[in-house]
């Protein structure tokens, strides 16, 4: 009798542990991703990689995409991440990794709108044939003029590449 109420105190102090345990997990996640709950300062459109540069930022292959400043401050940089495949079915083009992070200093009124190329140059091995597949873009950082910065670490929010 006093083995099984032995078992039954163990159990019921492991249940209460891990109760405990999740709850602490769910509430540091809950509370630490505030901006899960919030639009995003901005609008991306779909990243393409294109073979011709517009503004003369690479020679062989870049991302085109843009941003909207959904925001009432204006931006002054922003840290964009994508990822690069060979093409729709996935694929690693690249001899390292296919995550691209690049910083753009730039200007973006509220409720503005800027093109930005990225240069894929550094990453290539041999000039590509066909463009790449970009897919998953989204802002790391948004810096405002006002001193303010916006992060999405995780990528939460993020455009899809043009199929």
């Amino acid at each position: 009798m006093k083995n099984k109420k032995n078992r039954n105190s163990l159990e019921t102090l492991l249940l209460a542990v891990l109760i405990l345990v999740l709850s602490s997990v769910f509430a540091c996640l809950f509370f630490s991703c505030d901006n899960i709950f919030q639009s995003p300062p901005f609008i991306l459109s779909a990243p393409e990689c294109v073979l011709t540069s517009e503004t003369g930022n690479f020679r062989f292959a870049g991302v085109k995409f843009s941003v909207w400043n959904a925001r009432q401050a204006e931006i002054k940089g922003i840290t964009a991440v994508f990822s690069v495949f060979k093409d729709v079915q996935g694929g690693n083009p690249f001899s390292g990794k296919n995550i691209v992070t690049t910083d753009f200093n730039c200007t973006i009124a509220p409720g503005g709108c800027l093109q930005f190329e990225a240069a894929l140059d550094a990453y290539i091995s041999e000039i590509p044939e066909a463009p790449y597949y970009i897919d998953f873009l989204y802002l790391k950082e948004v810096l405002y003029a006002d001193g303010q910065k916006w992060s999405d670490n995780a990528g939460t929010f993020f455009a899809r590449g043009k199929k």
